[in-house]
């Protein structure tokens, strides 16, 4: 299942604007990344009396309160000159099953990694995740998550809108759709071909809409 689309920013407070402009509803900061150099915001895409887990979309740019980072910021976020729908993730509750599953399949995603961000209230936040692989698939095959005993963002981050389409676009679709099916998530972005690799969204609320 879709976990989040990850959208990067140069200046995430003026994208958290343009976004609250659009929807009609404010991305709340998520946290910071120490020792990344970035923070995010999030909103979340999970229906609004929902007690259970949906997507959101994490807007993500540079920290201005962070010293710049010794390897690069993830996303690509340093070379970002506009805000740019870059990757997505796939939720799962057993990333190490999901992970010898895929590799049996003929596709490495690469290892779990640790993660944290404290949120603005203090909470320590935890989960794993496979690094994102934007240069080999440009975004498009989406990095693993497993959230564990976290409250999933989706049931804390603002409500209100909803993802009405997820597609993806590659000079040669079969090549992505091969990778997508062996980890179980061909069905939930619609692949088209194009010359450009690029990912793209509809968010809508009852106020606005958001074409990424």
């Amino acid at each position: 299942m879709i976990d989040h689309l990850v959208y990067a920013t140069p200046d995430l407070r003026a994208t958290m604007s343009d976004v609250e402009l659009a929807l009609g509803i404010a991305p709340a900061i998520g946290g910071r990344h120490i020792g990344r150099g970035t923070w995010n915001a999030l909103i979340s895409l999970a229906p609004i009396n929902s007690s259970k887990p949906g997507h959101y979309l994490e807007l993500i740019g540079p920290d201005p309160d962070q010293p710049e980072p010794e390897q690069p910021r993830p996303f690509g976020v340093d070379h970002i000159t506009e805000p740019s729908l870059v990757a997505w993730a796939a939720q799962t509750s057993n990333i190490e099953l999901l992970l010898a599953d895929a590799k049996t399949s003929g596709f490495d995603p690469g290892p779990a990694l640790p993660m944290q961000r404290e949120t603005p209230q203090g909470q320590l936040l935890t989960w794993q995740l496979t690094f994102p692989l934007l240069d080999e698939f440009h975004g498009l095959v989406p990095f693993l998550i497993d959230w564990g005993s976290t409250v999933h963002p989706s049931l804390t981050a603002p409500r209100g809108a909803s993802l009405t389409a997820f597609t993806a676009t590659h000079p040669t679709p079969p090549s992505i759709n091969s990778v997508l099916q062996s980890l179980g998530v061909a069905d939930d972005v619609q692949l088209s071909s194009a010359m450009t690799p690029a990912l793209h969204a509809i968010i809508v609320s009852p106020l606005g809409g958001l074409n990424l």
